[in-house]
C-alpha cells in the first residue's frame, strides 16, 4: 500500500480559521493547521513540495506550513486582509493579494518583500500564475498581466463587472 505521505490529499480553509488536511481516498481528516486569527480566504499547495502549504487570511497574514509536521514555519504580515496567494518560480517566491496591492515575497529569504505593485484601485480578489506570468483580478473590473522578471504590469483587460476570480 502507498505511504500516508503519498496518499492523495487536499487542503481546505474556512471561517473556522483552520487549514484542514484531508485524505481523499479515505474521505478522512488528516490534521488541522491552527494559527490564523480570522477567516482563511485562500490555500495553495506547492507543486515542488506537496507537503508545503500556503494559506492567506483576513487576519492580514500568509502562513507557510509543513503539513507533515502540522506546524507553521513562516508567517508574513501584510497591511490588509489577504484575499489570495500564488506560488511562483518553483515555490520560492509567492505573490500575495492584499488590499489593492500584489506583494511579491521571497520565501527562501524568510519572506523578504521583493516588490509591491499597486496596479488596481480596489481590492485584488484573485491571482493566477504560471512559469513566466501572473494575472490579478480586482473589484475595480480589471485583470492585470505581470511579467515576473521585474514584477511589472505589462497589460490589462477591463471587464463589465467587479471580478472575483481569474484563470
Amino acid at each position: 500500500p502507498p505511504s500516508p505521505a503519498a496518499a492523495p490529499r487536499l487542503f481546505t480553509g474556512g471561517d473556522d480559521k483552520l487549514v484542514v488536511g484531508w485524505d481523499v481516498g479515505a474521505e478522512a481528516q488528516l490534521g488541522e493547521l491552527k494559527g490564523h486569527a480570522d477567516f482563511v480566504r485562500t490555500v495553495r499547495v506547492s507543486e515542488a513540495s506537496p507537503h508545503v502549504v500556503l494559506s492567506g487570511s483576513y487576519d492580514h497574514t500568509v502562513k507557510l506550513w509543513d503539513s507533515n509536521a502540522n506546524r507553521c514555519v513562516l508567517t508574513l504580515t501584510h497591511a490588509d486582509p489577504v484575499e489570495d496567494v500564488a506560488f511562483l518560480r518553483g515555490g520560492g517566491v509567492v505573490a500575495v493579494a492584499n488590499g489593492n496591492r500584489v506583494t511579491f515575497c521571497d520565501l527562501l529569504s524568510g519572506g523578504r518583500v521583493l516588490q509591491t505593485v499597486v496596479a488596481h484601485s480596489k481590492t485584488v480578489t484573485s491571482l493566477w500564475a504560471d512559469d513566466d506570468k501572473l494575472l490579478s483580478a480586482s473589484l475595480d473590473h480589471f485583470v492585470k498581466f505581470y511579467e515576473l522578471q521585474q514584477y511589472r504590469v505589462t497589460g490589462s483587460v477591463r471587464c463589465a463587472a467587479p471580478l472575483l476570480a481569474v484563470a
